[in-house]
């Protein structure tokens, strides 16, 4: 049994052995305190369910038709916080995606559009990642003057490689499908 999220829509398929995350909340599915809640509840739940594998994808779409992965983390709620209080949230943010990592079921994540920031850092927790036509994968934080600090500098190097994770964070290119496989 999945408990109840505030912001992540989870249901199951074939017979409750499959669960599958659609995510559609906010203005770009952006990675907030609510979100990071969520997905450290559904890590803690999955191991005492049946399910043997979880697929997460995105319905989330811009006012123009573009499609949205996870398009960052919510920066704007750590406005008014201190550093300490940055640095505490970036530790969880890490933390969360290090334990769904760690959860033994299958994960497939699957991208159709813009998976900028955590979207891309959230690619680590998956152990198969799927890529559509409209991806488009991108670390664009340096350009607002901070780290990808939930795993881009950290984990996402063993699954890319030192010289790619470093162009995408150093840069802040946007990449798509094609030339992320």
């Amino acid at each position: 049994n999945i408990p109840a999220l505030q912001s992540l829509h989870v249901h199951t398929e074939a017979d409750g052995r499959i669960a599958v995350v659609e995510l559609n909340h906010g203005r770009v599915n952006e990675m907030g305190s609510a979100q990071i809640a969520d997905w450290e509840v559904l890590a803690a739940a999955l191991p005492k369910t049946d399910i043997c594998a979880l697929i997460t994808t995105s319905t989330k779409t811009t006012r123009r038709g573009t499609p949205i992965f996870i398009a960052g983390a919510d920066v704007t709620e750590r406005a008014e916080w201190t550093d300490s209080q940055v640095r505490t949230h970036v530790r969880r943010q890490r933390a969360a995606l290090a334990t769904l990592r760690a959860v033994p079921v299958f994960h497939i994540v699957v991208v159709d559009g813009l998976a900028l920031g955590w979207g891309t850092e959230f690619l680590i927790t998956g152990d198969y990642r799927i890529a559509g036509p409209q991806a488009r994968f991108a670390l664009p934080e340096t350009g607002i003057g901070i780290l990808p600090g939930a795993g881009g500098t950290s984990t996402l190097p063993q699954l890319i490689g030192v010289n790619h994770a470093l162009r995408l964070g150093m840069s802040g290119e946007q990449i798509d499908a094609l030339e992320a496989s």
